[in-house]
């Protein structure tokens, strides 16, 4: 998202919707913290999308909010452990194996036995992407 605003919101929802869907997965519930626009509700509602408010100041109940946190703290501790050399003016090349190994170990919220990454791309497979700490000198 470039902002917090409706239009920038609807748009980023509007992705997010389609990519899911292409992959086979429909979302039936959606839970929205008290800032979301009329606009965003409205596509909701024309998508078959239900979706509750989560009430202001309720940070543990929105399972957004936490998702949040938790990658700030990751990638805070990725940026605290690349070689000494590296630019950090390259911290955003950083963010594809962040998200990817996040949804590495994240379970699926409908099949426990998979990882998100898993439920929405297929078993990762190591041997074609091989991993390694991120900003290692090779």
């Amino acid at each position: 998202m470039t902002s917090r605003t409706g239009p920038a919101l609807l748009a980023a929802y509007k992705c997010i919707h389609q990519t899911l869907t292409l992959r086979g997965l429909q979302p039936k519930l959606q839970q929205l913290d008290n800032e979301a626009s009329t606009a965003l509700k409205q596509y909701m509602l024309d998508k078959g999308v239900d979706f509750q408010l989560t009430p202001a100041g309720m940070h543990r109940r929105n399972a957004a909010e936490r998702a949040i946190r938790i990658f700030k703290n990751d990638f805070i501790a990725i940026l605290c452990s690349p070689n000494s050399e590296f630019p950090l003016r390259l911290w955003d090349c950083l963010l594809p194996q962040a998200l990817t190994t996040l949804n590495l170990l994240r379970g699926s919220r409908i099949n426990p036995k998979l990882s998100a990454y898993a439920q929405l791309n297929g078993a990762f497979d190591f041997n074609r992407t091989p991993m390694r700490p991120p900003g290692t000198r090779v």
